[in-house]
Formats: C-alpha cells, sequence, structure tokens
C-alpha cells in the first residue's frame, strides 16, 4: 500500500487515501488508543466488528481489512487501522456544491439518497440480533462510490 493524501483527521485517528501496486484506491483509517483504555480500545473492536459483519451490503461502506498493532511512536499507545472502500465523493460535497452554484437538488437524486440510506439502516435493524443503531446519520456520513452507490459509514457512535 502506498501513502497517497490525507482524507480526513478527528479527534481519534486519521483517515488516509491509499492505494496498492495495480493502483486500486483504498480507505485507510488510523486510531490511536491509550493501550490501557479498556473501554476505548472495546469501542473500537465494537466497531470493526461490526464494520466487519456488515460489509456485504451495497449501502454500508466495505471494510476490506483490518489490523491493532503497537504505536511505533509509543509504547503505551496501540494503533488500529480499517482498510475500507474508497468512496471519492460524499453527499455533503454535492449538496454543497449545488447550494454554492445556486442550483437545485434534482428530486430523483434525493429520493436515491433517501431510498437507499432507509435499506441501509433496515438491514441494520432487521438483520442483527440485537438490532444495530447507527446513531449519527448525516450527510456527512453518506458516501457515494464511484458507480453512483450511496453508502453509510463511520460507525464509531454505533449502539446494539
Amino acid at each position: 500500500m502506498y501513502h497517497v493524501s490525507t482524507i480526513a483527521e478527528g479527534g481519534f485517528g486519521v483517515v488516509y487515501l491509499t492505494q496498492n501496486n495495480k493502483g486500486k484506491k483504498f480507505a485507510l483509517k488510523r486510531l490511536i488508543v491509550p493501550r490501557d483504555d479498556e473501554e476505548r480500545n472495546s469501542v473500537v473492536k465494537r466497531e470493526r466488528d461490526i464494520m466487519k459483519a456488515v460489509s456485504d451490503h451495497p449501502y454500508i461502506i466495505s471494510l476490506v481489512s483490518s489490523q491493532k498493532s503497537p504505536d511505533g511512536s509509543n509504547p503505551n499507545q496501540s494503533a488500529w487501522y480499517f482498510l475500507m472502500e474508497y468512496s471519492p465523493n460524499s453527499v455533503q460535497r454535492v449538496m454543497t456544491s449545488h447550494f454554492e452554484s445556486n442550483k437545485s437538488i434534482k428530486e430523483k437524486l434525493i429520493l436515491q439518497i433517501f431510498v437507499q440510506t432507509c435499506v441501509a439502516v433496515n438491514y441494520l435493524h432487521t438483520h442483527f440480533t440485537p438490532p444495530i443503531a447507527h446513531r449519527d446519520i448525516k450527510i456527512e456520513n453518506i458516501l457515494i462510490g464511484e458507480d453512483g452507490r450511496f453508502m453509510m459509514f463511520d460507525f464509531d457512535f454505533i449502539d446494539v
């Protein structure tokens, strides 16, 4: 894997755009957690486990692989890595672009976003016992795949 650029930074980690030697792009999420923080490590592990369980759904971002390793810069921390399907665009960017250019958003597009998100939420609520509640559904957490699919991601705040 080759690091290409930083996609996003948050309180607990960074998401990088990476690509393999064949040019296929992926998103690599890196989370740094204190080794002795059992609660935070448990939350990250739960996020990973849920992402693994839902990765086969077409409207949820796919987890390709994950790994936990010592953080080389600090022996008291662990680094969690989630290699995920890369999505080049987000609903937030599309809406912002439309608003900034004073263009209306087509009803068909709004309905596609709504229906595909509802299908993903229905899957989370009906295919797992106990049901999975995303708890952070917003335009920032819906990506647009290269094939035009709308996909939910960011399972930090999930609840079961």
